[in-house]
């Protein structure tokens, strides 16, 4: 019989990256009536968000959720997960990403499958019942 070893993070931070303030405002104010994390970012840049991401201490103990808008200019969810995957492997260990759209269609679902990385894609504004079902695949629940 195999074990399955769970990690229980001890700290829960969370990157939400979307163009729309609005769209960062909604995800912000949802994660933190969860009361389960530590930290909560904002970009509204991939290219900022993966320029944090690229410097940002890593803790053993931690995970962060990253919430990737699929549509932004310059830099959109998929270019976002082309530059992330490209980080240390000890970078990329310390995220779970999860891609948010307004609309979620068949072409978009068949790129997500291209990206091990992507732990799945959800509807946009984020909701409560999202984001407790984000956390347990964070958590391995």
């Amino acid at each position: 019989m195999k074990k399955i070893l769970i990690m229980a993070y001890k700290k829960i931070c969370a990157i939400v990256v979307d163009d729309s303030m609005l769209d960062c405002f909604i995800a912000e104010r949802v994660l933190k009536d969860t009361n389960k994390f530590e930290t909560i970012r904002t970009f509204q840049s991939g290219n900022e968000a993966i320029e944090f991401i690229a410097k940002a201490p890593i803790e053993d103990d931690a995970k962060t959720l990253l919430l990737v808008d699929i549509r932004m200019p310059k830099m959109d969810g998929f270019e976002f997960i082309k530059q992330f995957d490209t980080l240390p492997q000890n970078i990329k260990n310390a995220y779970a990403i999860f891609l948010v759209n307004s609309s979620i269609n068949d072409r978009d679902l068949a790129r997500v499958k291209e990206y091990s990385s992507i732990k799945l894609m959800v509807n946009k504004p984020i909701s409560l019942q999202a984001v407790e079902q984000l956390l347990r695949i964070v958590q391995g629940n």
